[in-house]
């Protein structure tokens, strides 16, 4: 990394910018729209206290991620056009509620228990 700031100059030419990101466009291709369709996330997560010994893990099933962040930025979106609440710094979640990521296309409820 060090080495590259020998480099920073050059990068910030447009003509190296638009080369590289032309290579990008030319090998990198995401899935097909079909291929998508037919893939889901399942996300996972634990939280802990240990100095009370609780463990309590979440689970959910969404659409592929593509299509969830597609749809979870219009969501939100959507939800700050009526906003007349506080402005400042909000995850999703602490926004338009926990429930967010449930309303979405494809994705399915949080499942929260103990393993």
């Amino acid at each position: 990394m060090k080495r590259m700031n020998s480099f920073r100059w050059l990068l910030r030419m447009q003509w190296v910018q638009n080369w590289l990101k032309g290579k990008v466009d030319k090998s990198v291709r995401g899935p097909s729209e079909e291929k998508r369709s037919e893939q889901q996330t399942w996300v996972w997560g634990e939280v802990r206290n240990d100095r009370r010994g609780e463990r309590k893990i979440g689970r959910v099933v969404t659409a592929n991620g593509y299509d969830v962040t597609v749809h979870g930025s219009l969501a939100v979106m959507e939800f700050l056009l009526d906003y007349k609440g506080n402005g400042g710094y909000f995850t999703p979640s602490k926004l338009c509620g926990s429930e967010l990521v449930e309303r979405l296309p494809g994705s399915g409820t949080i499942k929260i228990g103990i393993d």
